[in-house]
């Protein structure tokens, strides 16, 4: 949305009611939990008592009914607040509990204990929480008039993509409307039967954006009857969300699958991060996989909506990407060759471009066991690990696109590797490190992706020149790196990726830079704000089974810096434009051979010595030297010992702040 459409919405009082201002974040979240069986302060930064919503809780680890809460049936402090379960039929349950689930301003307390659905000691727990806002989801309750072509207004304020009616005085099925399956069928989302023909649930009526229309049918229409109605948009060009106001955050549409392990590619626009699925001409249950419980590049972690079971990590495997899914096997519920589907796909956050740092990137050290939490306070993307104590220590990187047991080391060129809970992602707030179970002193540097500062991608490569790799990044990008992921390959590090060439290097290595012409065989082009155009090198782009993950960083005032200096033999300082200095530091000397450096304030950045670790190797921790001090602004380099600082080299660093 262009500025001025903007500046008139704002003038006219209607910019927020667009959802102009809006950020997926703002109206949406995936928050996973663990429970002590005692009550708990959910903080998603939704507005769920000012604007209204409903939050929807599965236990994960047991076998647990599916419960959803709304405010528009009650969840305010000192109130009963009734509850459903989407895998049953049952009318308003909860009615004699008070204060189980409270409204917030920042998400929702959970104040009763001990309840196997949202609280019992030992549960881990996915909750989904959608906020009310035009043309993103809207709920409202209803009393039915038993009279077909009874309408309901709504105030979504867009194209209806879903509705999903519940009446709430009696047991009655889930009634669903999908726009791709039409108004003249229904699905029911406890069942699994294939979508049936009635005129008696939607009239035959299609909703408009400010009303749907119902039959006579007691599940959705009887006279008396009270319902409870969630309703979900379907964006095509006219979101209206983000920083600039244009963006799509909601997609309800349908494909056909192909029966093939490399299911058709579905493009939204936009990487999803939550995913319901449903086959419409079969039976079929309806699952729902999102990306903090680990659907990123190839995930089976999913859950049924219309079951109590487990969480199931067995078939249906999906991969998300950075404009759209795809299946990735020919399993019947996601892609039979003859089968037809449905889904609504959430855009993945954040949208809002980072103003502090602390919000996309920690560093912590430990010396406890396993398992070793580490508390980063925002959902960890990428981390990279090690020992400081211990000689041969590899420096482990785990990355949620690729699941909580496959990780990379930076100081090797070797495949990727699993281990049972290396590291396990699927937390809000922090990740779990189980394995390398010691006392032994660790360091743990993680980042979380936002825009203009830092995106993952994961990919197949195709082996030919030319080929598009699609990012969300936002900017282009100031060093990438790559590694191949089913084979023995270099960690490809580019640089200075100007118009006519780029820089590359290898970071499990020492070499020096080479700059290689546009095209080359590792990058066609420079890389846009949208993508990065690939050549052919086996190490960047493989034959078309080879799978591949990218790193994209970008410099964010404020935030982070990439950059270049030339030594000067003694001491100087390197100005990020930041206000409270560097807080991680990366350094490698690019015109001769070097190792890639690595401080951060938990291991030193002070006036005196610090933590002295490479990437590429395997050493441990040096702290004789005095490389490194604090700057207000970003560093001080000091020390030429380690080749940090020789006079007349080229270095390159990467900082944040």
């Amino acid at each position: 949305m262009a500025t001025k459409k903007k500046l008139l919405q704002a003038a006219a009082g209607t910019a927020a009611a667009g959802g102009a201002v809006l950020n997926v974040e703002e109206v949406f979240s995936t928050y996973l939990y663990e429970s002590a069986g005692t009550t708990q302060t959910i903080t998603n930064d939704i507005d769920l008592s000012g604007e209204g919503g409903m939050v929807w809780f599965k236990r994960r680890n047991l076998t647990s009914n599916h419960r959803v809460y709304d405010t528009e049936r009650g969840m305010t402090s000192g109130a009963a607040t009734p509850y459903l379960y989407t895998n049953d039929t049952a009318g308003n349950l909860g009615t004699s509990y008070s204060d189980s689930i409270v409204a917030t301003s920042t998400g929702f307390d959970i104040t009763s204990t001990g309840i196997g659905d949202i609280s019992d000691n030992g549960g881990t727990y996915a909750s989904w929480t959608f906020r009310k806002a035009p043309k993103f989801f809207t709920c409202l309750t209803y009393t039915g008039n038993g009279t077909a072509g009874r309408t309901v207004s709504h105030d979504l304020g867009t194209t209806v993509g879903t509705i999903i009616v519940k009446r709430t005085d009696s047991a009655r099925s889930w009634y669903v409307f999908h726009r791709s399956v039409g108004s003249t069928k229904y699905l029911a989302l406890n069942g699994t039967d294939a979508a049936i023909t009635s005129s008696s649930y939607w009239n035959d009526t299609d909703p408009t954006s400010t009303e749907f229309t119902l039959g006579s049918q007691n599940g959705v229409n009887a006279s008396g009857g009270t319902y409870v109605a969630y309703l979900f948009a379907h964006n095509d060009g006219d979101g209206d969300f983000g920083p600039d106001g244009d963006a799509d955050i909601i997609k309800c549409g349908s494909y056909s699958g192909n029966g093939s392990s490399t299911g058709p590619v579905i493009d939204l626009g936009f990487e999803p991060q939550w995913l319901l699925i449903r086959r419409t001409d079969d039976t079929s249950d309806w699952l729902v996989w999102d990306a903090m419980r680990g659907a990123g590049s190839n995930n089976t972690v999913k859950l049924k909506v219309n079951a109590a079971d487990t969480e199931d990590t067995l078939g249906e495997p999906i991969g998300f990407n950075a404009t759209g899914f795809q299946p990735l096997g020919a399993d019947s519920e996601i892609n039979n060759g003859s089968g037809t589907y449905i889904y609504i796909a959430i855009r993945r956050g954040p949208m809002a471009v980072p103003t502090d740092a602390t919000d996309v990137f920690d560093v912590e050290t430990s010396t406890s066991g396993a398992p070793r939490t580490w508390s980063s306070g925002f959902p960890v993307d990428l981390s990279i690990y090690c020992h400081r104590d211990t000689y041969t220590s590899n420096k482990y990187v785990g990355t949620r696109l690729t699941g909580n047991n496959a990780y990379l080391v930076t100081n090797g060129s070797g495949a990727e590797g699993s281990v049972s809970n290396a590291v396990e992602f699927d937390y809000s707030d922090k990740i779990i490190e189980n394995n390398l179970g010691d006392t032994n002193s660790k360091v743990n540097w993680m980042w979380r992706r936002a825009p203009n500062y830092f995106d993952v991608v994961a990919y197949t490569g195709t082996g030919t020149a030319g080929y598009t790799i699609s990012h969300n990044l936002g900017v282009a990008p100031e060093m990438v790196w790559i590694k191949r992921r089913d084979a023995t390959g270099n960690w490809m590090v580019l640089f200075n990726m100007d118009g006519s060439s780029s820089d590359d290097l290898v970071l499990e290595g020492v070499n020096i830079s080479n700059t290689r012409s546009y095209p080359n065989t590792f990058l066609n082009s420079s890389p846009t704000s949208t993508e990065i155009v690939l050549g052919s090198n086996s190490d960047v782009n493989a034959s078309s089974t080879s799978t591949h993950i990218a790193y994209l960083f970008a410099s964010l005032d404020g935030v982070s810096k990439f950059g270049t200096y030339t030594g000067n033999g003694s001491s100087q300082t390197i100005d990020c434009g930041f206000s409270n200095g560097a807080r991680f530091v990366l350094i490698k000397r690019t015109d001769s051979t070097s190792d890639w450096w690595v401080f951060d304030t938990a291991r030193g950045i002070v006036a005196g010595n610090d933590g002295l670790l490479a990437l590429n190797g395997n050493a441990t921790e040096g702290s004789s030297y005095d490389n490194i001090d604090p700057d207000s602004s970003g560093f001080i380099i000091n020390n030429t010992a380690w080749n940090e600082n020789a006079s007349g080299g080229t270095y390159i660093f990467y900082a944040i702040a």
